[in-house]
């Protein structure tokens, strides 16, 4: 049984402008690292634009990547209720056959990062563009719905192990700087 689906047949492009200014909610940026981070917490200062009505406003389970940094791991699945986010984010959702768990650990793979390189389209290295029409094109793995949450559930309990043992070497690194800068 081939399992491996293009991203297009499960996940659709959205586009919801703030041109009202309905939304009042939080802006956020998609890091490579963290994901979605509230904008004003990341940046510690305010670099959006003051007029949001071009922004675009997600909603809680669909995801978002930056067209210029995606193959950097610039993607992200949104947890919260609602936010803005740029325009120069695209935003999509994925229909019901998709644990959105397990998509958003396949999407930020080591795999995905490096086809991502290869879709970007423009001249200069490292800004180019990955439309949402390329990156649907992509076929990705896509398992029965009970085995992508079970890999998911497996998933993410590794990371949340790898996070916290991450954690204690930090302090163990900070206890060892602490003691030699007592013997100096």
């Amino acid at each position: 049984m081939n399992d491996f689906k293009k991203i297009g047949t499960f996940a659709k492009s959205v586009t919801r402008k703030n041109l009202d200014k309905k939304s009042s909610a939080d802006v956020y940026s998609v890091t490579k690292y963290d994901g979605f981070v509230r904008s004003l917490d990341y940046f510690k200062k305010q670099v959006f634009s003051r007029d949001l009505s071009t922004y675009k406003i997600i909603k809680k389970g669909e995801f978002a990547y930056s067209t210029i940094h995606l193959d950097e791991g610039a993607i992200g699945l949104f947890r919260n209720d609602e936010g803005l986010i740029s325009p120069m984010y695209t935003v999509f959702k994925v229909d019901e056959s998709i644990d959105i768990f397990y998509l958003n650990h396949l999407l930020s793979s080591d795999l995905l990062l490096s086809k991502y390189g290869l879709i970007g389209q423009g001249s200069v290295n490292r800004r180019k563009s990955i439309p949402f029409s390329s990156f649907a094109n992509l076929e990705v793995r896509i398992p029965t719905l009970p085995e992508q949450t079970k890999i998911a559930k497996i998933l993410t309990g590794l990371s949340t192990l790898i996070d916290f043992y991450e954690l204690k070497i930090i302090k163990l690194k900070n206890v060892k700087k602490s003691t030699l800068n007592l013997l100096t």
